[in-house]
């Protein structure tokens, strides 16, 4: 039996912890926007994934303020603050294709390149972009991506902080 764990946070404290993380999210976005203008890609892409997971986690937190309108407090899973999965898989849902860098799958945007693995920014995708690894018999640094979908990503993760902040 798997045991949640939920964290009680105060009603009149939520608005303010989904605001924290949308202005992290932002913050997010504009570093990395430095980032890219030095060729730092693959930092870059580490703060894109950072900027999706507090995204999402103000999205949660503010599904659940709207959803448990009764009571002083409002309990979210644990998960909440420390499952990088659980957060990157509210992202895609709220994101949706925008969060794959590159694929072969001919989407709904243009360009796309053909035979292209699947490219998606996830927790494994952050680490692969923030340290060098020595796998399978070489030197292995952050992933070969579509920058024109990078640009989407950035895109999607703004618009949908911009329509969380007027929905507060």
């Amino acid at each position: 039996m798997v045991t949640v764990v939920v964290v009680q946070i105060p009603r009149n404290m939520v608005m303010e912890g989904i605001k924290l993380c949308l202005d992290n999210a932002e913050r997010y976005v504009k570093d990395l926007e430095l980032l890219r203008q030095n060729r730092s890609i693959e930092h870059a892409v580490v703060m894109a994934i950072f900027a999706c997971e507090e995204m999402a986690k103000a999205y949660i937190l503010f599904e659940h303020f709207k959803q448990e309108s009764d009571g002083d407090f409002i309990g979210v899973s644990k998960k909440l603050f420390e499952d990088h999965e659980y957060k990157m898989k509210t992202a895609e849902k709220v994101l949706g294709i925008n969060l794959y860098l590159d694929s072969s799958r001919l989407p709904v945007r243009i360009p796309f390149r053909l035979g292209a693995p699947d490219v998606k920014a996830s927790p494994k995708l952050r680490l692969q972009c923030a340290f060098v690894d020595f796998r399978d018999g070489s030197w292995k640094f952050g992933t070969e991506h579509n920058p024109h979908y990078f640009t989407f990503l950035l895109k999607a993760i703004q618009d949908k902080i911009d329509s969380l902040r007027s929905k507060l």
